[in-house]
């Protein structure tokens, strides 16, 4: 009984077992494939749609995992075509994002020309604002353009030809052309136009607008404004006409002035030749005079020759009638002798002295008439010029002297030097004494280096006051006009020292006290063709 106890029991364990290990190999068999299912479900859930699905087991088992494959493929494709989807409409979203925005900018920049416009209309007169709508042609115009156009806002229709009609015919082709090519950007909008009004009034606008485009770049609407500038055109046209006037009036008066200054030429040539007629009458005068006091002087010698040979002659008749006598004595042969001797004698000294007069009278009216170039001592040719002008020094009271050493030599023009001597001793005769008031007049001369002298005539006479000073060299000028003085001394002299002899000349006095002209002349005279004029004007006061 024990045994067999033993035995059931031994039994009923292996059955348990058995039972048992069955059971565990059923469970293992079924959860395993479920448990991979679990796994790959959560993935799915979770977005993993690439994990791979494995079931194997019992045949349903088998087909829920193939379902769960299908159903992950379908669901991978929908993601999938969900995912382009949604991309596809982020990109519209943005796109539409960008276009609100530029759409908002779009209206805040026309919003802002709108407040500009109005603002400038508002402050000032004659400014009218226009607003185009490019996609449906209505135009809409404030007050101010209403006003400037003519027109109340019932007659006005609201689009481009309502305006168009308007402008000025001889205007219109070119303002509509600048107006279509600021749409097609190819151009600005920039016209100057005149308009008609209903009153029949013309007047003058610049016009300006800005064309707003989409993000296509086409347009989509047009704001501009109308400036009212007809008082400035017209403005503008009477200053054109005024110029037009005034250039006219320029020209005649150029024309005027040119036939003036033509006149004025032609009478200043005239003054030129008349002031060289009036220089050479001068020169002539100075030289008449000359032959005048040359003359004098010879009448003395020449005279007492006369004189002598007339004696000489009546001497000589006497004899010889004695002679034919024969009654001539002794003592009457020798009173002849004594008296042929005394008288050839004397009328060898008045003939020497008229033939010095002769001579030096004809070296200085060469020199003086012919201004011909060469060497002389200065010494020489002032003592020449002095003693033929002795018969009119004489008659003054005043004392002439000259301090010039020898062995000044100068290549130079004696005779135009000796016509500035000349001058120079007559100026200080006639201007600078009065003949109750003796004076003394000093030429003198000294060397300068090796190639310039100067030379100087100074007086002590009554001098000149500074307003005369200045003007001494200008030609007709003088204090004495009527009374001796031509006005042409001084220039004369101005003239020869400056071109003809090379060097300077000027003036210095002091009223009450006298005066001195200080001429500085180079030994070797320039050629006459080498000459520039100078102007009285450069002169300058020596210095001491």
């Amino acid at each position: 009984m024990l045994e067999s106890g033993n035995q059931l029991i031994t039994y009923f364990a292996a059955l348990v077992l058995t039972l048992s290990v069955a059971i565990f190999l059923v469970v293992r068999g079924l959860t395993g494939p479920i448990e991979r299912l679990t796994i790959a479900a959560r993935a799915m859930a979770s977005g993993d749609l690439d994990r791979e699905i494995k079931a194997s087991g019992a045949e349903e088992l088998t087909i829920l995992g193939e379902s769960f494959a299908r159903m992950r493929e379908s669901i991978k494709e929908k993601m999938s075509d969900l995912a382009e989807k949604n991309k596809i409409l982020r990109e519209e979203v943005a796109e539409r994002e960008k276009a609100e925005i530029k759409n908002r900018r779009y209206v805040e920049i026309v919003e802002e020309q709108n407040l500009r416009f109005e603002l400038a209309r508002k402050s000032s007169s004659g400014i009218g604002v226009w607003d185009l709508d490019l996609i449906s042609g209505e135009l809409k115009w404030d007050d101010s353009m209403l006003s400037i156009y003519g027109i109340q806002r019932s007659e006005f229709r609201g689009n481009v030809a309502a305006w168009s009609e308007r402008v000025h015919p001889e205007d219109r082709a070119k303002v509509v052309k600048e107006f279509e090519a600021a749409i097609a950007g190819i151009g600005e909008y920039q016209p100057r136009f005149r308009l008609m009004r209903p009153d029949r009034q013309e007047r003058w606008v610049d016009g300006t607008a800005h064309v707003v485009r989409d993000d296509a770049g086409r347009p989509i609407r047009m704001v501009g404004v109308n400036i009212d500038v007809t008082n400035s055109v017209r403005t503008e046209m009477a200053l054109a006409r005024a110029n037009e006037e005034l250039e006219a009036r320029v020209a005649r008066r150029t024309h005027d002035l040119s036939v003036a200054n033509a006149q004025l030429k032609d009478a200043l040539e005239v003054l030129h030749q008349t002031q060289d007629e009036l220089v050479r009458n001068e020169r002539l005068a100075s030289l008449g005079s000359l032959v005048a006091g040359v003359a004098h002087e010879l009448n003395t010698p020449i005279g007492n020759c006369i004189m002598v040979s007339s004696v000489l002659e009546a001497s000589v008749r006497q004899v010889s009638a004695d002679i034919d006598a024969g009654t001539l004595r002794r003592s009457g042969l020798m009173s002849f002798v004594k008296d042929a001797i005394e008288g050839t004698s004397l009328l060898s000294r008045n003939l020497v002295r008229a033939s010095e007069l002769i001579s030096n009278f004809k070296q200085v009216s060469v020199d003086q008439t012919s201004a011909q170039r060469r060497e002389f001592d200065l010494a020489t040719i002032v003592a020449e010029i002095m003693a033929t002008m002795q018969p009119q020094l004489k008659k003054t009271p005043h004392q002439f002297i000259e301090d010039i050493p020898k062995g000044l030599l100068m290549d130079s023009y004696p005779g135009p030097l000796g016509q500035v001597v000349v001058n120079l001793v007559n100026n200080c005769i006639i201007h600078a004494f009065t003949d109750a008031v003796p004076g003394t007049v000093t030429i003198s001369a000294r060397p300068l280096g090796t190639d310039t002298v100067r030379l100087m005539v100074s007086d002590d006479g009554c001098g000149m006051a500074p307003e005369i000073l200045t003007k001494v060299f200008d030609p007709f000028f003088t204090t004495k006009l009527g009374q001796g003085g031509s006005g042409l001394g001084l220039h004369i002299v101005y003239g020869t020292v400056t071109q003809l002899l090379g060097g300077t000349i000027n003036v210095s006095s002091v009223v009450g006290k006298g005066s001195v002209f200080t001429i500085d002349l180079p030994l070797r005279a320039p050629l006459v063709e080498s000459m520039r004029p100078r102007s009285a004007a450069d002169m300058q006061a020596p210095t001491s």
